[in-house]
């Protein structure tokens, strides 16, 4: 019978130490998809702009207008964003679309994966925006555009090192906590 109780008590152990270095695994592996999912944000971000730019110097549409155009044509919290910047500006006209902005973007960043940077970078765009004619709107957008994409390139450039870091210490503290509580 202690043959036995030896036998389960390793056979737990053992488990144990497994279960644990998956998890520390799975955290490492959350983490990199989280990494991930701020690039993808930034990328749904540089088309949001470009949908804006051209909506507003080619097409000739107002700040609201663009933004239900492009909200139509993401398929993301990032559309319901817009649509809803748009919708609440059409409703109450005295909704001024940094109002707007800001009240939604701040619901919409609560779930997001940016920096905490990005995050207040891209909540000061109706600042810039807002009550300017249409070619400063170009111009505001054109700078948002170009900083977003030099971001997203840093971050391209960065993630595959920054993965394969996550995914090593991840595996290795997992190793060590098995070690130490065997």
């Amino acid at each position: 019978q202690t043959k036995i109780k030896r036998g389960f008590t390793r056979m737990l152990k053992i488990c144990g130490a497994l279960f644990l270095l998956s998890g520390c695994i799975g955290y490492g592996i959350s983490v990199s998809n989280n990494l991930q999912s701020a690039i993808n944000e930034v990328k749904e971000f540089v088309y949001m702009y470009q949908l804006l730019r051209s909506a507003i110097s080619y097409q000739k549409e107002t700040l609201p207008d663009a933004c239900r155009h492009a909200g139509e044509k993401i398929d993301s919290s990032l559309g319901c964003l817009l649509r809803t910047i748009s919708e609440g500006m059409e409703k109450d006209r005295q909704n001024t679309f940094s109002h707007m902005w800001k009240t939604a973007g701040n619901e919409y960043f609560s779930k997001s994966f940016l920096s905490k940077k990005q995050k207040e970078y891209i909540l000061r765009f109706p600042d810039y925006i807002g009550f300017s004619d249409e070619n400063m709107q170009i111009l505001v957008i054109d700078e948002y555009l170009s900083t977003l994409s030099g971001q997203l390139s840093e971050m391209e450039k960065k993630i595959v090192e920054r993965k394969r870091v996550i995914m090593g210490v991840s595996a290795v503290s997992g190793m060590i906590l098995t070690i130490l509580l065997l």
